[in-house]
């Protein structure tokens, strides 16, 4: 083969890697039967700075996938994330700010987990159940548990991410102990969360964003945090909380989403 011969099936070969490369996301469908231009629009709507395109298109390409979304799936479900998804990136197109987003799909989130819990849970949860993810003497995990006689409350520490935003939440729930053993969701006098959500821009230090809730008469109460997502890419990487009757109370515990990132 002639050197000028190799050299024109090399430059084909060249071209149509850069045909590829240019064409990387034709064809494909997306989430909700988004097409990319109405997606481009929205992330440029909350990220006006610009985002990581490729990125955002293989996160809301078809199938969905739970992997990118934080924790949803592990909240809800995978149907019912798929559902609230929808509703925020629904709301999104319509230009909602963050804030009345996060407000209604919280809202979304706490409804299909009570609903998730009421069917899964009909008469209760047992006391070894995985629902609790009792704390390990080890690490901070994202869920923990503290109990005093028939009273029990369960902290979390959560990550959601929109894809056009990222929201940090910690929740508390209460429960009483039934004659059977097993405990249900239940209303108290009083309660309470505080915690930090953690923003990450490359190249900055973590900026701390602390979040606090107090109510009254409820069976549980939460507190989130929302960031729209852009360039430099912020990411919320750990949140941290504590949530129960009191802060002098047994009913009171803390959890974290991970290792918390240094801070100078």
């Amino acid at each position: 083969m002639s050197r000028l011969f190799r050299r024109i099936v090399s430059l084909g070969f060249a071209a149509a890697l850069a045909l590829v490369a240019v064409d990387v996301h034709a064809g494909s469908s997306y989430l909700f039967r988004l097409s990319e231009q109405e997606i481009d629009e929205t992330m440029t709507y909350y990220s006006p700075k610009g985002y990581d395109r490729d990125l955002v298109l293989r996160q809301m390409s078809e199938p969905f996938d739970c992997r990118y979304f934080g924790d949803l799936c592990r909240e809800i479900g995978q149907d019912s994330a798929y559902r609230v998804l929808e509703s925020a990136w629904s709301m999104a197109r319509m230009r909602y700010s963050l804030e009345k987003i996060e407000l209604s799909v919280g809202a979304d989130i706490d409804d299909l987990h009570a609903r998730w819990f009421e069917r899964n849970y009909p008469d209760g949860v047992p006391d070894r159940d995985p629902y609790w993810e009792p704390m390990s003497a080890a690490a901070c995990l994202d869920t923990a548990t503290a109990t005093s006689g028939d009273f029990r409350v369960v902290n979390t520490s959560r990550r959601w991410n929109y894809v056009f935003s990222a929201t940090g939440r910690v929740k508390v729930e209460h429960f009483k102990k039934s004659i059977t053993g097993n405990w249900n969701a239940s209303k108290a006098d009083r309660l309470e969360v505080e915690g930090e959500v953690f923003v990450k821009f490359p190249g900055w230090s973590p900026f701390v964003f602390p979040v606090s809730m107090v109510e009254y008469d409820v069976k549980n109460t939460a507190k989130a945090h929302t960031v729209a997502f852009g360039i430099p890419a912020a990411t919320i990487p750990y949140v941290e909380g504590c949530g129960g009757t009191s802060k002098i109370s047994a009913l009171y515990v803390c959890t974290c989403t991970g290792t918390e990132p240094p801070i100078p």
